[in-house]
């Protein structure tokens, strides 16, 4: 990696970093609950992740009734809150490095499609969506982080074949 790209990639999860940083004592809201209470349960229970109950509509439920989502976020939250602590600055700054890796892999497949990686990134980490979620420990993030990452790499893959580099 060339010493300019270090220098953007740099620049741009510090600018992540920076915007999380103003979100790490925010109480967790609207979904984020239920993304910690399967993460705790996921850290006594790994295999038994959505095996409580949950009164979320104003009675007890079964939370696989609840959450709608796959339980990937919870069991990232639960690598942090089983380490760390179950605190708000600790889930949220997990998410921020969730945030790191959706900015970086647009550089990076911004980059690659564009020539304008920083601008890629940039625009990305400014878009209202991409902020507000940074502020919550919901699915959304997670899902876009890792979906952008499979976008840079399948780019790079591409390029890689077409460059007739050995891939194997």
């Amino acid at each position: 990696m060339r010493r300019g790209m270090r220098w953007e990639i740099g620049l741009l999860a510090a600018a992540v970093l920076a915007v999380c940083a103003l979100g790490l004592g925010k109480a967790f809201h609207m979904d984020d609950p239920l993304v910690v209470w399967t993460g705790q349960q996921v850290a006594a229970h790994p295999a038994d992740f959505y095996g409580f109950d949950v009164n979320w509509y104003g009675q007890p439920s079964p939370m696989v009734e609840v959450d709608q989502n796959p339980p990937g976020a919870s069991y990232y939250a639960a690598v942090f809150g089983a380490a760390l602590g179950w605190g708000e600055p600790v889930i949220h700054g997990a998410v921020a490095l969730l945030g790191v890796l959706l900015v970086v892999a647009a550089y990076l497949a911004g980059r690659q499609l564009t020539g304008a990686g920083g601008l890629t990134g940039a625009l990305l980490l400014a878009s209202p969506g991409v902020l507000v979620s940074l502020h919550t420990v919901m699915t959304d993030l997670p899902m876009t982080a890792l979906w952008m990452a499979a976008l840079a790499l399948w780019v790079r893959g591409l390029d890689d074949r077409r460059a007739g580099a050995n891939v194997a």
